[in-house]
């Protein structure tokens, strides 16, 4: 049969118990520490004896756990309060701290009995989680703005509802998929993400991979460069809608077009190359039939940058200039 626990044993495991222990008499005068507050603090019993614990407080909180624990005192009540302690090495760290009253057989108030318990991981994950809710509060409502324009801009455009739904279709999957690319990353800020997504994997994602188009009539040329998170986005839908108006006007409505999609860094500047050719013969102004279409200038707009077209005998071109400040903060700041 296990032996029930001496007087000793509760001395011991008081005074060695890995959480900060102390004891205090009815007027909150703390006359014990365990040997866990000493080692943390690094303070000696002679500097901590009655209030001296106020020595290894944040001032800025201080007068806030005083007036809280005095009111314990006044009306016996439990005290429970996260504040920071100062260790030894000078830093401060959160702690949860619990005072509980006990009483004699007659009800009379004997000593206080305290316990501070580091939450420095719980605090840390609980300022994670707001940030994250704030995180995404800001994602849902860029979302809901962002489909309310495109929504809109579809609407304007579409000379039916068979081509509204269409089209709209079209471009929320170019949106999804810019979202799959950088989902794993929600939560990150530009200058910690360590695997942003590069123009390549989107061109991959959003125009060669499209499942009417056969991969090999899509060159990609160019250097990794990394895409920031909001460029992605802008980016796909950019590329989705030239893809789109190839598809029905350009290389891609045929058997034999191909695009050629190549890029380089220039100065402080992404350029983006967009060669069409074996495509239908085309006739007309830029900006007819789709090519440059005022959703592609929009984007470019809120991109800061710009963007020039041919409509040559062997097919339709495009050029793209963006600024790297926007696009990929990663190589400015390089």
């Amino acid at each position: 049969m296990p032996r029930e626990p001496t007087p000793d044993d509760f001395r011991l495991f008081g005074t060695y118990q890995p959480a900060l222990g102390w004891i205090a008499d009815p007027t909150g005068y703390i006359y014990w520490y365990n040997q866990a507050w000493y080692t943390y603090t690094g303070t000696t019993p002679e500097q901590m004896e009655g209030w001296g614990w106020q020595s290894v407080h944040d001032p800025d909180v201080l007068h806030a756990v005083i007036e809280k624990w005095i009111n314990s005192i006044a009306t016996g009540q439990p005290f429970e309060m996260v504040f920071p302690l100062k260790g030894a090495d000078g830093l401060f760290r959160p702690f949860l701290t619990r005072v509980i009253p006990r009483h004699d057989a007659d009800g009379t108030l004997t000593h206080w009995l305290g316990n501070n318990t580091e939450v420095t991981q719980l605090v840390e994950f609980e300022q994670s989680r707001l940030l994250l809710v704030r995180e995404l509060h800001h994602r849902i409502k860029n979302i809901f703005t962002a489909l309310h324009g495109l929504i809109s801009f579809t609407a304007r455009q579409a000379t039916s509802p068979q081509e509204m739904a269409s089209v709209l279709i079209g471009r929320l999957t170019a949106k999804a998929k810019a979202q799959e690319l950088i989902r794993p990353k929600v939560g990150q800020t530009a200058d910690v993400l360590e695997t942003p997504t590069t123009l390549g994997e989107l061109l991959k994602v959003v125009v060669q991979n499209q499942a009417s188009i056969d991969s090999r009539r899509v060159t990609l040329d160019g250097p990794s460069v990394p895409i920031s998170p909001g460029a992605t986005e802008a980016l796909a839908l950019i590329f989705f809608e030239l893809t789109t108006n190839s598809s029905k006007y350009g290389a891609l409505s045929n058997e034999t077009g191909t695009i050629q999609i190549s890029w380089s860094v220039d100065g402080e500047a992404l350029a983006v190359s967009w060669t069409e050719t074996n495509g239908p013969a085309i006739s007309g102004q830029p900006g007819q039939n789709g090519f440059g279409s005022q959703l592609v200038e929009l984007f470019m707009r809120t991109l800061g940058g710009s963007m020039t077209t041919e409509r040559a005998t062997e097919g339709f071109r495009l050029r793209l200039s963006l600024p790297l400040s926007q696009i990929s903060p990663w190589l400015v700041a390089a």
